[in-house]
């Protein structure tokens, strides 16, 4: 892959970090609502599959059946993600949530490698150790964070499934079929959510909701529909481990929208848990053995 199309690449899954951390604040915005999970997983994937739709007849998914599957497999996931990462937040906090959310960069290279036979690269395990260090020194509260709470074993079975995904996503992206695969996805969140809706409260009072609706449709919209199609196309060719590294960083991005909006504090707690993720990033996408061999060449040519 050329330097420039992988710096593209990068770049777009950093724009959907970003707007996955500012889905954070509206998660928890339609909680505040008086939404309850399923509510606001159904809406999501309906927005999602409504914005593909106009889009998947040039594409013919139909035709391959087994891209079909593979699409409405990581819908499924992807509704297992959404609703563990609802209601892991409610159970415990912001923080907690995101701490063991990012676990996903741990997952994601021994699933990749046990079930879809990518390389096992050292520097992958390297950068998500790392990663998973800065995102521990990022997030931690103390008192908060108490690892065998019900609420975080939920987090963690949300960083399984979001890995999952992840790596199904890989799979199937070489398929060039980004609205089949983002629609894939959307409509069996909407239809799974829809299906529980009635045993879990019912739809709620929308019309004394509009903030919460708002956050519903940020939700469907930008966090779904258009975070799945830059996903599909970002991560098309790059080794799993490397992205999950990078969307990892929507805590930071969700940390400084909850800073920007709540008035929180930065803190050089903060700051140091950025710097050391940033490493972990670099670590994971440079070509460390050409950039000290070109190092070595430039030094023997002087």
């Amino acid at each position: 892959m050329k330097r420039s199309s992988l710096i593209s690449k990068i770049l777009i899954l950093f724009l959907v970090a970003l707007i996955w951390g500012f889905g954070f604040v509206a998660q928890q915005v339609a909680a505040d609502s008086n939404f309850s999970s399923f509510v606001v997983v159904c809406f999501r994937g309906l927005l999602g599959s409504l914005c593909c739709l106009p889009f998947i007849f040039k594409e013919k998914p139909w035709k391959d059946l087994k891209f079909v599957f593979g699409s409405l497999f990581a819908g499924f996931v992807t509704f297992l993600g959404y609703l563990c990462s609802f209601y892991g937040q409610m159970l415990t906090s912001v923080s907690s949530a995101a701490f063991f959310v990012s676990f996903e960069i741990v997952f994601v290279p021994f699933l990749s490698f046990v079930f879809y036979k990518t390389k096992l690269l050292p520097k992958s395990i390297i950068g998500a150790i790392i990663g998973i260090i800065g995102l521990f020194v990022f997030t931690y509260k103390p008192g908060e964070i108490e690892i065998f709470s019900v609420g975080n074993l939920v987090n963690l079975a949300t960083a399984f499934f979001f890995a999952i995904q992840i790596c199904q996503v890989s799979k199937l992206s070489t398929e060039n079929k980004p609205f089949s695969l983002a629609f894939g996805q959307s409509i069996v969140v909407f239809i799974l959510g829809l299906l529980f809706i009635p045993f879990t409260g019912g739809f709620g009072n929308f019309s004394g909701s509009f903030i919460g609706i708002g956050a519903i449709a940020y939700l469907g919209i930008f966090a779904t529909f258009i975070t799945l199609m830059l996903q599909n196309y970002g991560q098309k060719n790059i080794d799993p481990a490397i992205v999950s590294v990078i969307l990892s960083t929507e805590t930071v991005f969700g940390t400084f929208f909850g800073i920007i909006i709540y008035k929180d504090a930065l803190t050089i707690q903060t700051v140091v848990g950025i710097v050391i993720l940033f490493i972990a990033i670099l670590i994971c996408t440079l070509d460390l053995k050409k950039i000290f061999k070109s190092k070595k060449k430039e030094n023997i040519e002087r």
